[in-house]
C-alpha cells in the first residue's frame, strides 16, 4: 500500500512543479483548491486529496497548496470600501476659464487706463496701473486658491489599513486605521481610536457635517460590490480621529506644501461646536462649486472687459474732440 501511494506521489510530482510556476495561478484558482485552469489540460494542482496531504510530507506539495489557498484568501480580499471617479477633467477646465479670465481682466482694466489716460497726471495713471496689476493677481490667486481647495475635497477612495471598523457580532473594536485618498494629490491616513470627547466629536459626526472637507460624491462613486468592510461601518463609526498623517503625491502648479496645506482642514482640529453649526445644511460638492467658479469668473471677466472698453472708446473720443477744439484756427 505504501509503495502505490508513493508511485502515485512520484507521478504527480511534476505537476505540482510546473503548478507552482503557473503565471496566472492567482487568477485561475477554482472552488475547489488545487485547480490550475490555465495550466494545459486542466490538470489537478496535485491530484491528491486532503487526507493523501495529511498522509505525505513531500514539500512541494505541501508548498504548491499552501500557494493555492494564499493567494485564493488574497484574490478575496478587498480593503477598498469606497471608489469615486477622478473630477480631474472638471478641475482643469475651471483652471483654464480663470486663466483666461484673468487674461481678459488685466485687458479691460488696462482698456480703462488707456480712456482716462489722456485726462489723467502721469503719477496718478502709473499708480492705477500698478493698483490694477495687483489686484487682477490678488483675485485670481483668490480663486485658484478655492478651486484647489475643492479638488482636495473630493474622495476618490477610502481604503481600510487596519481593521475590522465593527466586531463580527456588530461590537465596538479598540482601533483601527483607514486612508483617504482625495483629489489634487492629497492622502489622509486617520488612526482611529474609542476616546471622543466635546472637543473631538466622533467620526460620523466629522463625515455627516463636515462635508466641507470631505465629499463623498456618490453620483459618480460607490462602494465596490467585493469590499472587505462595509461603508457604512465607516460612516457610521463611534471612534474618535486619535491622529492624522496628511501628505501629498503631488503638488500642483507653483503650490509649495505649506500653500497646499493651507487649501485644506485638519480633521482632528475640528470640534463639535464647528460641526454643530454645520448640521442640517446643504453642501454643494466639488463639481457644483466648479460650477459656481466658472460662472463667476465669467460674468466679473465680461463685466470688466466690455466696461473697460466702454471707458477706452469714450475717453479716447473726448479726448480727440477735445483736442480738435483746442487747435482749431481763431478767426
Amino acid at each position: 500500500m505504501m509503495m502505490r501511494r508513493f508511485s502515485v506521489l512520484a507521478r504527480q510530482l511534476p505537476r505540482a512543479r510546473a503548478a507552482t510556476h503557473c503565471p496566472s495561478l492567482k487568477a485561475a484558482v477554482a472552488v475547489q483548491p488545487g485547480i490550475c485552469s490555465a495550466h494545459p489540460g486542466g490538470s489537478q494542482l496535485v491530484g491528491i486529496n486532503q487526507g493523501l496531504l495529511r498522509s505525505t510530507s513531500s514539500p512541494t506539495i505541501v508548498a504548491a497548496a499552501s500557494s493555492v489557498r494564499r493567494f485564493s484568501s488574497e484574490a478575496e480580499y478587498n480593503p477598498v470600501i469606497w471608489q469615486s471617479s477622478t473630477i480631474n477633467p472638471d478641475f482643469n477646465e475651471t483652471e483654464r476659464i480663470l486663466n483666461v479670465g484673468a487674461f481678459a481682466t488685466g485687458s479691460g482694466l488696462g482698456f480703462a487706463l488707456l480712456g482716462v489716460a489722456p485726462f489723467t497726471a502721469p503719477n496718478p495713471f502709473m499708480i492705477g496701473l500698478l493698483l490694477a496689476i495687483v489686484q487682477v493677481r490678488l483675485a485670481h490667486a483668490f480663486m485658484v486658491r478655492q478651486m484647489r481647495s475643492q479638488v482636495r475635497r473630493h474622495v476618490e477612495t477610502i481604503e481600510v489599513v487596519k481593521g475590522p471598523l465593527v466586531g463580527e457580532n456588530g461590537e465596538k473594536v479598540d482601533s483601527a486605521v483607514v486612508k483617504i485618498t482625495c483629489g489634487g494629490g492629497l492622502i489622509r491616513t486617520l488612526h482611529l481610536g474609542p476616546e471622543t470627547s466635546d472637543k473631538r466629536p466622533p467620526l460620523k459626526d466629522v463625515l455627516g457635517n463636515g462635508k466641507l472637507w470631505l465629499y463623498l460624491d456618490k453620483s459618480i462613486g460607490g462602494e465596490p460590490s467585493d469590499a472587505t468592510y462595509k461603508l457604512d461601518d465607516f460612516l457610521n463609526s463611534e471612534l474618535g480621529i486619535q491622529k492624522e498623517e496628511v501628505r501629498f503625491t503631488s503638488l500642483l502648479p507653483e503650490e509649495n506644501e505649506a500653500l497646499a496645506l493651507a487649501t485644506i482642514q485638519e480633521l482632528p482640529k475640528m470640534d463639535a461646536e464647528q460641526l454643530k453649526k454645520l448640521e442640517g445644511k446643504e453642501v454643494p460638492g466639488p463639481r457644483a462649486a466648479f460650477g459656481t467658479i466658472q460662472q463667476g469668473a465669467r460674468v466679473s471677466t465680461l463685466f470688466i472687459l466690455v466696461g473697460g472698453g466702454v471707458i477706452c472708446v469714450g475717453g479716447r473720443y473726448s479726448a480727440d474732440r477735445a483736442l480738435a477744439e483746442h487747435s482749431m484756427p481763431q478767426i
